[in-house]
């Protein structure tokens, strides 16, 4: 009995600590969310106009490519990102609907979720 009373004070204890780990830890992620907020504000990106693109998206989005201006088309930012259309084509056979190939940098991803 007595091993039962110490182990489930052990448990207890152990859970109480992880709580308060978790409760650190969404008042960090908290803080950095405000900053990203702070930090897109003053950017003022028209890339938050683009629907499905939060400010998480948007802030790794921007991370990455830096100043839009520097890219002449938006090929250019696609083949910065690994990303190009691609059509089969087999002899005489051409798939009318292409899609986006992968290439270029394993870090950057189209969709982190």
């Amino acid at each position: 009995m007595l091993y039962w009373s110490i182990h489930s004070s052990a448990k207890a204890l152990e859970l109480k600590h992880t709580i308060k780990l978790i409760q650190r830890l969404d008042e960090d992620i908290s803080e950095i969310d405000a900053e990203i907020k702070i930090i897109m504000d003053k950017l003022d990106s028209p890339i938050l106009s683009i629907p499905g693109i939060g400010l998480a998206m948007a802030s790794m989005i921007i991370a990455e490519l830096g100043n839009f201006n520097q890219f002449s088309s938006p090929d250019k930012i696609l083949a910065f990102a690994g990303l190009s259309p691609s059509t089969y084509q087999s002899g005489q056979l051409t798939n009318c609907y292409s899609h986006m190939e992968k290439r270029g940098s394993r870090y950057w991803t189209v969709n982190p979720n």
